[in-house]
């Protein structure tokens, strides 16, 4: 089974698992990139480290848009903290990790990572339940976006 078919969806989190499937798929195609810039971004001055090429939030940005029919549910800081939860739990860094110390293969590690950010977003979502919350959780839904 290939991670994208693997794992359970937060019902109305299928925006934000087409993104993380993308997102994950991009850095086991690129992990020896990623794994030279992560060492070069711990290694560089941190006033530095924002320069770095693949140091400049495309993940943050790509999670961020995939959460946007949140923006009227849920204040502004709770939704930014939530990008940036799926962010943590989803990039080379939880990457190298799951399979560097905890032995996953590459995919269980997506799965990980997947399973990861649909509980960090049902999560949010359970602490956030006004009704504005369960509507943008609907709109998250993004039908036939998915493709085999």
């Amino acid at each position: 089974m290939s991670h994208s078919q693997s794992g359970a969806v937060c019902p109305g989190g299928g925006r934000l698992d087409i993104v993380i499937d993308a997102f994950t798929r991009s850095t086991l195609e690129n992990e020896s990139q990623q794994r030279t810039m992560l060492r070069l971004s711990l290694e560089a001055d941190p006033a530095q480290r924002g320069d770095l090429p693949l140091r400049q939030g495309r993940g943050i940005k790509w999670i961020d848009e995939a959460l946007a029919p949140l923006e009227t549910a849920m204040p502004e800081s709770e939704r930014q903290r939530l990008v940036l939860a799926v962010r943590s739990a989803t990039g080379i860094e939880a990457l190298v990790w799951l399979t560097d110390v905890a032995g996953l293969s590459s995919d269980e590690a997506i799965d990980v990572m997947r399973r990861s950010a649909q509980a960090l977003l049902r999560s949010a979502l359970a602490d956030d339940a006004a009704p504005k919350a369960v509507a943008a959780v609907e709109s998250l839904a993004a039908p036939d976006a998915r493709r085999p």
